[in-house]
């Protein structure tokens, strides 16, 4: 779906690297994650995945097995640039604190702006993906749509952007600390969340989170990340069991 090899990244070229020779590898159908530190370079990383920042070296490609804008055997071999990433993200939708909605529109007015952008946008989806998540429902749907945002809890916050982004369908979801500053009850309704997307629609997802109990069951994939480097990477069995686990708080 999307693979890293080599990324290197650093704001200003005077001053040490912020990702050092990254390979990472997301695929389709599976929940891969990434844990480490805050400012250990998951933000950076998850900017380069999602092609709004531009490796200093190395290389991205990514493909998806509904794409007919490419020939079969092209699929997972698209590299990633200028060129290519409006089609990328037409299959890719991101999560992070800076995918904020207009504090001055209500939820009603946000969602016609996020239509208007992404034509893929399934409003049918989006009803039942918010009535699903208790955001909705009965005489509580027309109240929610004329809240502001900044009326909004921050677990609604969450799940809001979360309907949104999967009113698109997209085929690879990011999300940056998802988890951030939720009680249980929500992160559990999240997690129920991405699970049924990878069961519907074989969605990859891809999220970050600095907190080890935050796995969970859910991950296929782990990669943890140090001071911009992957300093274990492997399939959920091998990393958490009894041995990997005290390895992984170690390094946390």
């Amino acid at each position: 779906m999307i693979k890293a090899e080599n990324l290197k990244f650093r704001y200003d070229k005077k001053k040490s690297l912020l990702i050092t020779d990254v390979n990472i590898e997301v695929k389709e159908g599976y929940m891969t994650v990434v844990i480490g530190h805050n400012a250990g370079g998951k933000s950076t990383l998850f900017k380069l995945l999602y092609g709004a920042l531009i490796p200093e070296s190395g290389s991205i490609y990514y493909g998806f097995s509904d794409d007919d804008a490419y020939p079969e055997d092209e699929r997972k071999q698209v590299k990633l640039d200028f060129d290519t990433t409006a089609a990328m993200r037409r299959k890719t939708a991101m999560i992070s604190e800076e995918m904020p909605m207009f504090s001055t529109l209500d939820i009603s007015q946000n969602i016609e702006l996020y239509a208007s952008l992404y034509p893929e946008f399934d409003r049918e989806e989006f009803e039942k993906l918010s009535k699903d998540m208790g955001l909705t429902g009965g005489e509580s749907r027309e109240r929610f749509y004329k809240f502001l945002p900044t009326e909004l809890s921050t677990g609604e916050y969450v799940k809001f952007k979360l309907c949104l982004a999967f009113a698109r369908h997209p085929k690879l979801m990011i999300m940056d600390e998802p988890f951030a500053n939720l009680d249980p009850v929500v992160k559990t309704d999240i997690l129920e969340l991405l699970q049924a997307r990878i069961a519907k629609e074989n969605t990859g997802i891809l999220l970050s989170t600095h907190l080890l109990e935050e796995i969970n069951d859910a991950a296929d994939y782990i990669y943890v990340i140090e001071n911009g480097r992957i300093v274990k990477s492997g399939d959920r069995e091998s990393l958490l069991s009894e041995e990997g686990v005290n390895e992984l708080r170690k390094l946390l």
